[in-house]
């Protein structure tokens, strides 16, 4: 995973940022607080588990997912977030940085990934969404230390295809009724604000959000188009529809106000061991569209495996 400043200069070319990731040197735009100035490297591993430590490897982060359910333990503990607390403690107890992926709207009854946008215009299912997300909040900042927290992979991809790119399309955000979203509008870019909103309520200025960017978002998988001119167009409109989320909003954007790192899924040549086939071949001039197109890393075959 890569950590990479997201309030950068709109009008700047993306290329420099990512060619200076790629070789080595200083990214583009200040480093968030806490962390280290180049690429971080970590792999998922589950409460209570020591291979990462025990490995030799001098791994940056330690992730896992939280998902419906996390917030008391999946029944199991209060409801106030300490099971979180302890897997952020555990991880630096191993000298890890903690990252979070927040996976909790699939879990949110209703239906899965085709319903998400339904769910973001329920009122009540936001108001529970969100309030489980303040806690989250309330957890890092009571730790104290740097974490990493992504938000719903191929959560914005799915927002994108469901509105047909529209960040203006319903979404309770105000009508969820949680306080701190009152000032916010009912929209799909307010969704993306509400989460900068509640870590700015709750203080929680060591938690790092990151927004993901899914390569297929724009209807046409960029990773899988031979037309590198397609590739430009089309994540252009994805990084154009997540800017209206807060992610590089203005080159002057306030603290606070836009996402600390973003992860960008893609497709590079690989076989798939889930699907048994060869995921997608990616040519030279395809890649360098890629790399020009994505300021963040490319991870897998985005199976999830």
């Amino acid at each position: 995973m890569a950590a990479l400043a997201s309030c950068a200069d709109l009008d700047a070319d993306v290329e420099p940022a990512v060619a200076a990731v790629v070789a080595g040197g200083a990214a583009k735009g200040a480093i968030p607080a806490g962390l280290p100035a180049r690429e971080l490297v970590g792999l998922f591993e589950d409460t209570g588990a020591t291979w990462m430590k025990s490995s030799g490897v001098a791994w940056d982060v330690r992730y896992r997912y939280f998902t419906k359910g996390w917030v008391n333990n999946w029944g199991f503990g209060a409801y106030d977030g300490s099971w979180g607390l302890g897997y952020m403690r555990e991880c630096d107890g191993q000298r890890f940085i903690p990252a979070v992926q927040y996976y909790q709207m699939n879990g949110e009854a209703g239906g899965g990934e085709s319903a998400f946008l339904q769910k973001a215009q329920n009122a009540t299912t936001m108001k529970s969404y969100f309030g489980d997300f303040k806690i989250l909040m309330q957890r890092a900042k009571d730790f104290g230390k740097p974490v990493i927290v992504l938000i719903e992979a191929d959560g914005f991809g799915f927002l994108q295809q469901q509105t047909g790119s529209n960040s203006g399309a319903y979404a309770a955000i105000k009508d969820s009724g949680v306080a701190e979203l009152a000032g916010l509008p009912n929209t799909v870019a307010g969704w993306g604000l509400a989460f900068l909103q509640l870590k700015k309520s709750v203080g929680a200025g060591n938690a790092i959000l990151g927004i993901h960017i899914s390569g297929w978002a724009s209807g046409k998988d960029i990773a899988t188009d031979p037309s590198p001119i397609r590739c430009r167009q089309k994540s252009t409109r994805s990084t154009t529809f997540s800017r209206r989320l807060a992610w590089r909003p203005t080159s002057r954007a306030p603290p606070g106000t836009c996402w600390s790192a973003i992860r960008w899924t893609a497709i590079p040549t690989t076989t798939c061991s889930c699907r048994g086939r060869t995921a997608g071949g990616t040519p030279a001039t395809r890649r360098r569209s890629i790399r020009r197109a994505s300021t963040a890393t490319r991870s897998g075959c985005g199976c999830g495996t």
